[in-house]
């Protein structure tokens, strides 16, 4: 209480709130010392075990989503918090999060074929379950500029601009 930024005494409380399974307590010095520490990767690491926490002792798939996205703000090619939560928004059907980790993901690809393959993943994804004509062509669009020869991304193409009556 009286120095609620001394790193010592955080540490021990966690060490303390996790010996006596107190995992809200925990949880919440936790937050606090995220706040406090100095570099991006250490706030990774504390969010990262935060959401784990969330998972195992709460079963709290929305929290534990929370936390992951705060990872992927402080590094946004998280491999961890991306495999995460392109599983979680899978499941929670929320297919314009789940597009916007998977371009994330696709970012981190060497390979120009790889890209092709991961953004034509995406496209799919798109044209199936977002139901948004102009995002999935956009996504078409990008997997014809990684692959120009990809006569799967031209014939989505042609499929939504007839459905969307674009024929220019």
């Amino acid at each position: 209480d009286i120095e609620p930024a001394n790193m010592v005494a955080l540490d021990a409380l966690v060490e303390l709130y996790d010996k006596l399974n107190r995992s809200s307590e925990l949880i919440a010095t936790l937050q606090t010392k995220a706040e406090l520490v100095g570099t991006n990767a250490q706030r990774v690491e504390i969010h990262s075990h935060i959401a784990t926490l969330f998972l195992d002792r709460f079963r709290n798939q929305a929290e534990a989503i929370k936390s992951y996205e705060t990872v992927l703000e402080l590094d946004p090619y998280n491999s961890d918090a991306i495999t995460f939560l392109k599983d979680m928004y899978e499941k929670r059907r929320e297919w314009e999060k789940l597009i916007e980790v998977h371009k994330r993901e696709v970012e981190t690809f060497k390979s120009a074929a790889e890209k092709a393959a991961g953004l034509k993943l995406i496209a799919d994804l798109a044209t199936d379950k977002l139901r948004k004509p102009e995002v999935a062509a956009e996504l078409w669009i990008e997997v014809r500029k990684q692959a120009p020869e990809d006569s799967d991304a031209l014939e989505a193409l042609e499929k939504i601009y007839e459905k969307t009556k674009d024929f220019a």
